[in-house]
């Protein structure tokens, strides 16, 4: 079996061998224009001459083209290095500004509430072309959220599944729940089989979404007896949205953004009262800085909080601030 320390030999006896053969074709000529242009009885002689001259103008041009060589291949290093260096000097520089802002980042809960229906949505990130991906200004870059409205409330209506300590855990579009195994088959083909390790909670049975109209649209899934599939959403206008409310607010520093620092700060209200009741900011650094020269930029950042990587840690937050009710 070849190793790749035989193939490195195997390439460089060929490349020995191959100049060579380039040597002796030099010979050759030299010596067949020599002949050619010599009188008789004097082209060994200068044969003897020209072959030794020939050779030298051959390795003086050979010297002088591989210093070029050198010489660019020096400068491109150079200018490599130089690169490299100013691009390390901009990432300390975003890092720097990264772990300022860290400081303030994280969660702060005044007020929370049980057994709630449903929530309001005062606002939604945007649906964003592929484009935005490589934006530094892109308003959703900390959870890298570019998908539909519809796909963003049913992060909300979502059932969750969690182990005993009770960490946040992942999403279910149907009741996981054993005693929801047919409704698991129609709708998935196959159950859930949720170990008895971990618990089912339910997300909202709604989502109440201000339109740019100033008007409420209402979101739910089907009850599960007739449901059809994972997909649809139920929608209707309404005249009052939910009490508690979540609120969507990108940060956009146009000097952070130089730097490919982006943040995030949801905020919860109580409509009735008008009160703040949480708020939670994250931010985000590109560490690519822009130079990944691939069409997703944002999707390979640090975050703060540290482990929090995508938008279900909204819901999780308001989870724990508004807690859904639970039950049938």
């Amino acid at each position: 079996m070849l190793t790749p320390q035989d193939i490195f030999q195997l390439i460089a006896y060929v490349s020995i061998a191959a100049a060579l053969v380039d040597l002796i074709i030099l010979l050759v000529i030299i010596w067949t224009v020599v002949s050619i242009f010599s009188r008789r009885g004097k082209r060994l002689r200068n044969n003897l001459i020209a072959t030794p001259l020939a050779l030298l103008a051959a390795f003086a041009w050979a010297y002088i083209a591989s210093s070029d060589d050198r010489a660019r291949e020096r400068q491109r290093q150079q200018e490599m290095q130089a690169k490299a260096e100013a691009r390390q000097k901009e990432f300390l520089e975003s890092k720097a500004i990264f772990e300022e802002r860290c400081k303030s980042a994280g969660e702060k809960i005044y007020q929370t509430v049980e057994n709630v229906e449903g929530i309001t949505l005062l606002n939604i990130p945007e649906d964003s072309p592929q484009s935005s991906y490589n934006d530094p200004m892109w308003e959703n870059a900390v959870f890298s959220w570019g998908g539909p409205e519809e796909e963003y409330v049913k992060e909300f209506l979502f059932w969750e599944i969690r182990d005993d300590d009770n960490s946040p855990g992942f999403l279910k579009s149907v009741d996981p729940r054993p005693s929801a195994r047919e409704t698991q088959i129609r709708l998935w083909g196959y159950p859930t089989n949720m170990s008895e390790h971990k618990k089912a909670y339910r997300g909202y049975r709604y989502a109440d979404v201000k339109q740019k109209d100033k008007h409420y649209l209402r979101y739910r899934f089907p009850d599960d007896k007739v449901r059809k599939d994972i997909d649809t959403l139920l929608v209707q206008p309404i005249e009052e949205p939910s009490r508690y409310a979540l609120e969507y607010k990108p940060i956009v520093d146009p000097e952070d953004r130089k730097h490919w620092v982006a943040g995030l700060t949801v905020n919860i209200y109580d409509l009735q009262t008008h009160t703040l009741m949480a708020t939670k900011t994250w931010y985000a650094l590109n560490p690519t800085q822009g130079h990944a020269y691939q069409t997703d930029e944002w999707f390979r950042l640090e975050r703060c909080p540290a482990g929090e990587a995508d938008s279900t840690y909204i819901r999780y937050f308001l989870n724990r601030v508004i807690q859904p009710k639970q039950g049938d």
